[in-house]
């Protein structure tokens, strides 16, 4: 401005067109949308509409009160994502709620000065896209969760988050913390999220640790051999209540989706029948096979294993509780079911017994022992070597390491047509010879 409040000389600045998207509420129609997506539709349809080539504008002016957690520099994204020529000058400004007064004064100035002839001024805005260092995801539930009324509208929204909604927190914080490389040890979750972590450059050694022995790409999990130890004994000390009352003894074993720990402990225990979870089971069928095992005993009872994640016939398997992290709900209960179903079928007592905890509780066996430590010879051989992206295994009973991506590649279940009689609900081990240690 002059001292005396005249305008300085220069070009006049004309607004010539103008748009904008509709002001809808957070978190509804537009919630996938962020700032920049917003700003590239109207930079975009606003340049179409005004029908002068993209040439003529000489800059693009900007703002963004509350700057995108992954863009800083809006301007120039609205230039790399329009039909602009790659070449147009890109300023991004900020000033409060007056942001995109700034931006229109700023190119008003530009044209006055002589320095453009078109300009393209603006600004964009998402709350929905809170500036949150996570998954937008994870952005949105927290918007949600801000927004809910009730209790159960609290809980509902966070037990629908998973892990890989915080995979760019999770990612910062090994980058703060300078994590160089990450073993991961547990089961099918644990290790599938260490995957996600490596494709997305985080270096990754896994180690499979679960008492379901399910991890695809291993024949074995540290773990398994302890729970199959301790569900032998505790079925053998079942035998003497289950025998002295003469009654059908239903022991429920873990194993959500795999029924090997059922399988290999019913094999080594000489149980009568045996439930898994990959084969849905006829009750009154199991009702007259174990009638039958209970009359040729000597003794006069029978018993009978299942996996918690069995299910009869047209049935579905037993859940309850809250979702974990990764969607799942706790098993439990289906051992009790069948031992009242046996009861009503059979008219005998029934003893029910889940073994649970037990079966991971204490210290590990011999075999668990060896294969830990040389789990974790060969993870720190590999650190060492410089290598990662590797899951350590145990094929066909040598040492090796495969690809971390082999664990989503497929899923490990009991070999039924191999191991398993569908008809009689009992393992089927015909020959051994030739098969690794664990049967497959």
């Amino acid at each position: 401005m002059a001292m005396n409040g005249s305008p300085p000389p220069g070009r006049r600045a004309a607004v010539i067109a103008g748009l904008r998207t509709p002001f809808v509420k957070a978190g509804s129609d537009f919630r996938n949308l962020g700032a920049v997506d917003l700003g590239a539709l109207v930079v975009n349809e606003l340049v179409a509409r005004t029908g002068l080539p993209a040439s003529t504008y000489d800059s693009l002016v900007f703002g963004q009160v509350v700057p995108s957690k992954t863009v800083t520099l809006i301007g120039r994204e609205m230039v790399l994502r329009s039909q602009l020529p790659r070449s147009t000058e890109a300023h991004t400004v900020a000033r409060a709620c007056a942001t995109s007064i700034q931006a229109a004064t700023t190119a008003a100035d530009q044209i006055a000065l002589g320095h453009a002839t078109a300009v393209v001024a603006g600004g964009a805005e998402s709350i929905s896209d809170a500036p949150i260092f996570a998954s937008r995801r994870l952005a949105q539930k927290l918007v949600e969760l801000s927004k809910a009324r009730t209790m159960a509208q609290r809980l509902s929204i966070i037990t629908s988050l998973r892990p890989r909604d915080f995979t760019p927190h999770v990612l910062k914080n090994l980058e703060d913390l300078g994590i160089g490389i990450l073993v991961a040890i547990g089961g099918d979750d644990t290790l599938s999220y260490g995957e996600r972590l490596h494709r997305e450059g985080v270096e990754v050694i896994a180690i499979p640790k679960t008492m379901d022995n399910d991890v695809f790409g291993t024949d074995y999990c540290i773990g398994f051999s302890t729970a199959v130890t301790r569900s032998v004994q505790f079925i053998h000390q079942l035998r003497t209540s289950s025998g002295s009352h003469e009654r059908i003894a239903v022991v429920e074993l873990f194993g959500r989706n795999s029924g090997e720990t059922s399988l290999i402990s019913s094999y080594l225990a000489g149980v009568d029948r045996a439930l898994i979870s990959e084969v849905p089971f006829d009750p009154e069928r199991l009702a007259k096979l174990v009638m039958q095992d209970k009359r040729t005993n000597p003794s006069n009872y029978a018993m009978v294993t299942i996996s918690e994640g069995a299910h009869m016939l047209g049935g579905k398997v037993i859940e309850y509780g809250e979702a974990d992290a990764y969607g799942h709900r706790k098993l439990g209960g289906i051992g009790l079911i069948v031992g009242e179903a046996l009861k009503k079928l059979t008219g005998e007592d029934i003893v029910y017994q889940q073994i649970a905890y037990l079966m991971r509780s204490g210290a590990p066996d011999a075999v668990d022992l060896m294969v830990s430590v040389n789990y974790a010879h060969m993870a720190m051989d590999l650190i060492l070597e410089g290598v990662s992206g590797r899951m350590c295994a145990l094929r066909e009973g040598t040492y090796t390491h495969v690809p971390v991506s082999t664990i989503t590649s497929g899923l490990k279940r009991v070999d039924v047509d191999e191991l398993y009689d569908t008809q009689e609900y009992l393992p089927k081990v015909r020959k051994v010879l030739g098969k690794p240690m664990f049967l497959y």
